[in-house]
């Protein structure tokens, strides 16, 4: 399956959601993650989850196709990074010689070696991007609360074509600041973006987190997922997010036993309502 990650503009943490899909697709399948850093200005996918730098990349797959290693397994050997013993990343190099056929090539290899592949690419609408989201079989849009950029994300040329397949992110989320309410509120977004066709099913979004921003200071992304004590709401929205994607487009059964899933929604409302009881005895003590 391949998952393509993108946004309007950069700065809204697509490149944390990226890493965040590829962590709890694999804590929930158990299957191989492929993670490819398309960005070749930042290479934040290598920045968050490697303390040394990565030097293995795109342009080392096309060279090394080029010269006739077209072996999948030694082919990503050596042109990824493992990061996990499920995951794998792959950083963008300098993609000034990449074109169609080599996206096409790498999409169609990496299937046969990697059960997921996700793309973290460049922010807007280039050519490579484009490509991209042309090839992926989901497309997560992120978004912020301001206006501006939720209309940007459906303004591209593509956007009916691919709406079938995009999945949206308000990313960040907050629901007030100093007890004042944020005028773009989710169900303000969700009523913006089913004015251009998007069902509110396929519209998501991920509460700002405190613990989230301290693992990225320490480039240790992945301990948010597999090694944190406590789960968060933002943490369960993850969840929630995957179990949506892979039950809509993989058709991926998440208790084969009892043929049912898990209602994440619930868990999400039982967080809320624990922190709300909480605040409470704190008022009454106060």
């Amino acid at each position: 399956m391949f998952i393509a990650v993108t946004s309007p503009k950069k700065g809204l943490g697509q490149t944390v959601s990226s890493i965040n899909l590829a962590a709890n697709i694999t804590a929930i399948t158990q299957e191989k993650c492929l993670l490819i850093d398309f960005n070749h200005k930042y290479r934040d996918v290598a920045r968050y989850l490697s303390a040394s730098a990565v030097n293995k990349g795109i342009d080392d797959f096309k060279n090394l196709y080029d010269i006739g290693l077209n072996n999948e397994s030694d082919l990503f050997k050596k042109c990824t990074k493992r990061v996990h013993e499920k995951i794998d990343i792959m950083t963008a190099n300098i993609c000034s010689q990449i074109d169609r056929d080599d996206i096409e090539r790498l999409v169609d290899l990496s299937k046969r070696e990697y059960s997921f592949i996700i793309a973290d690419t460049t922010a807007g609408e280039g050519e490579m991007t484009k490509i991209i989201l042309e090839r992926a079989d989901v497309i997560v849009v992120i978004l912020s609360q301001d206006i501006n950029i939720v209309k940007l994300s459906t303004a591209n040329s593509k956007h009916s074509e691919q709406i079938r397949k995009n999945i949206y992110i308000v990313n960040k989320y907050i629901k007030e600041i100093n007890r004042q309410k944020v005028g773009m509120c989710f169900d303000k977004v969700q009523r913006l973006l089913k004015q251009k066709g998007v069902k509110r099913e396929n519209v998501f979004k991920l509460d700002f987190d405190a613990s989230l921003l301290n693992e990225c200071n320490e480039s240790a992304l992945l301990n948010y997922t597999f090694c944190s004590s406590e789960e968060t709401v933002n943490s369960l929205q993850n969840r929630e997010i995957v179990e949506h994607i892979l039950s809509s487009y993989a058709n991926y059964s998440f208790d084969k036993e009892n043929n049912k899933r898990r209602n994440t929604k619930w868990d999400i409302r039982k967080f809320f309502a624990k922190r709300e009881e909480k605040n409470r005895m704190c008022d009454l003590n106060e």
